[in-house]
Parts: structure tokens; sequence; C-alpha cells
């Protein structure tokens, strides 16, 4: 071996031994602080928070409470036992069959004598859940159920989803007769 290789491999040597007495060091002083109570503690609650907070609860703590029923939901079985309904449109069959979007049918005016059927969803049902009445027969279901027409709306959809997650916000974070109390309001309009 040259000289100048030796040099080279003692100060690599020496570098290591360095590095090897700074690691043992630290778990030293390390280990005196885990006979700490407070330290004992503190690793036990950064192993619980971990746990916690770890595959589908991550970012948990950065969730609002909307999103937190939002979830509740989408994970809970639903049997509507309410009878009331959002009306989210009037429509008449489209026969014509777009290759991209498959058959549509056309929303109409929910005057219009030419519409086929209308659409109402209960408040309590999934999201997917929408209820269709023929046209001639709507007038006697809105006379028979409570059904909410939502008025000067964009989309009625995103107004049903609206609604319903604040019918179950006030349900599950004040009470049933509340949210009951809310919707009697839109009933009146």
């Amino acid at each position: 071996m040259k000289t100048e290789e030796l040099k080279i491999l003692k100060k690599k040597v020496e570098k290591l031994q360095t590095k090897r007495e700074e690691v043992l060091t630290l778990q030293e002083e390390i280990a005196l602080l885990e006979k700490s109570e407070v330290v004992k503690k503190y690793l036990n609650l950064l192993d619980l928070l971990d746990k916690k907070t770890t595959g589908k609860n991550t970012n948990i703590d950065k969730i609002t409470d909307e999103e937190i029923i939002n979830i509740a939901l989408r994970e809970t079985k639903i049997t509507p036992d309410e009878e009331i309904y959002v009306y989210l449109g009037t429509y008449k069959y489209n026969n014509e069959l777009d290759i991209v979007h498959s058959l549509s049918d056309i929303p109409v005016s929910r005057t219009n004598k030419y519409a086929d059927y209308v659409l109402y969803q209960n408040l309590e049902s999934k999201y997917y859940d929408s209820f269709k009445v023929p046209y001639k027969s709507a007038e006697e279901f809105e006379n028979t159920h409570k059904v909410i027409i939502p008025k000067n709306v964009v989309s009625r959809k995103k107004y049903f989803y609206k609604l319903q997650l604040e019918y179950f916000e006030t349900m599950i974070l004040e009470s049933p007769e509340e949210a009951k109390q809310k919707i009697k309001k839109l009933l009146e309009k």
C-alpha cells in the first residue's frame, strides 16, 4: 500500500470512529432521558398520536365537522323514515343516443305538459337514490308528500346535497327536532 493511501485510510477510520463515539454519546444521553417520567410520557404520546393519525385517519386533525359528517354518512346505512322530498327536475325522454354520454333525458319546465316524469329525492336517502314519478302523477305526489321545491338555484342536485348535509348536521350536532323545524320553514315557503 502506498503511503498516501494509508493516510487516506487512516483518516477514514478516524472519521468513522468519531461518528461512532458521537452516536454512543447520543445513545447514552437518550438512555438517561428515557428514565425521566416526563420523557416517557412524551414518547408514549408521540406513539399514540402516530397510531391515531395513520392510514385512513391521516390528517383527521385538519378536517371539519362537515367532512366528518360526510364520511360518517357514507359509512352508515340509512333507512329514510321521513317523507320529505326535494324536487330535482322535470324531464322529457330523449330517444337520441349520444355516443359519448349515452342516453340522456331533456330537462324541461316544471309546467311543461309534454314532460314524461319528475325526479324527487328523499332528504334522508343516499346520494344516488332519486325517485321518478310520472308527470301525470306529480301533482298528486306533491299533495300527499312534503316536497321542497328549490327556488332560484343554479343546480337542484347541489342544492339537495347542501340541504341534506345541513339537515344531518343539525340532526347530529343539535337535535332531530331542530332539523325538522328548519325543514318545516322551507316547506312553508
